[in-house]
């Protein structure tokens, strides 16, 4: 957690990536974009639950 906080250039701290990641927080469409970039080649959408994959394409 505390690498990808520091991925995200400090806009999420590590107790927020925590909440998100125990639900206690609900990420918001630009937290998930931002996030998702954080970690690679992951889209938002994924991390709200909208897409299949994680890079948005659903699996063969």
């Amino acid at each position: 957690m505390k690498d990808l906080a520091e991925r995200t250039d400090g806009a999420y701290s590590k107790s927020r990536i925590s909440n998100y990641e125990q639900g206690l927080r609900r990420l918001s469409v630009e937290a998930a974009q931002a996030v998702g970039a954080a970690l690679g080649n992951v889209m938002g959408a994924y991390l709200l639950c909208l897409h299949e994959g994680p890079t948005g394409c659903s699996a063969p």
